[in-house]
């Protein structure tokens, strides 16, 4: 059965209905830059997935579902909301995911019995998954959005995994070989970093 979905959305309705521990929100996130190259040694030794490079914006999609009801929001990945109902170009992308994806994810979300997800999209050529929030401290691992989310939605590009040993780091820093292009690095299993007080998502981005 196909859900109800709500896209009616606007910013002056969308609150916060809890701020911390699980992802109870009605409103989009933004997407947090990875670290800087130079934080690269912070992964020594860490099993990581090298995955290419992909966009630093794009389709940010927060699905809740509740019974079998489903409501959506749509917006970049700086927090802002996409009205669906204007004549815009992201409106058209808005529409050709839920006309896709939605159904699937809704069914898969229903399976692993995921309640609330925000979804990072790269649209620069194809909708490519590369990242899920799952809470507000929280997102998949690599693994899992690769195994689990790649038989519906193209995922991020994966070069290797491996532990970041000081072969790894420094073949990484020549840019030589599996390693040659713009790369992120993110952590087999979703790690925070922290960094004068505030808490980043262990990925780290190495740009030629």
């Amino acid at each position: 059965m196909r859900p109800k979905v709500n896209t009616q959305f606007s910013a002056t309705t969308s609150k916060t209905t809890q701020t911390s521990g699980s992802f109870k929100v009605a409103k989009l996130l933004s997407y947090p830059k990875p670290l800087q190259s130079n934080y690269l040694e912070t992964l020594k030794n860490v099993l990581c997935y090298v995955i290419r490079q992909y966009a630093e914006d794009g389709l940010s999609v927060l699905i809740s579902k509740k019974s079998d009801d489903i409501a959506v929001l749509f917006g970049d990945w700086h927090g802002n909301l996409y009205d669906i109902r204007e004549d815009k170009p992201s409106t058209t992308i808005c529409k050709s995911f839920m006309d896709e994806y939605l159904n699937n994810i809704y069914a898969l979300m229903k399976y692993i019995r995921v309640d609330m997800l925000q979804m990072f999209i790269d649209t620069t050529n194809e909708f490519k998954l590369v990242d899920i929030q799952l809470s507000l401290n929280k997102y998949t691992g690599p693994g899992m959005l690769r195994d689990v989310f790649n038989p519906i939605i193209s995922t991020q590009e994966v070069l290797a995994i491996e532990p970041l040993d000081d072969r790894a780091l420094e073949a990484i820093k020549r840019g030589t070989g599996t390693y040659e292009g713009d790369l992120i690095l993110k952590p087999s299993k979703f790690r925070l970093y922290e960094d004068g007080g505030l808490y980043f998502p262990h990925y780290v981005s190495v740009k030629r």
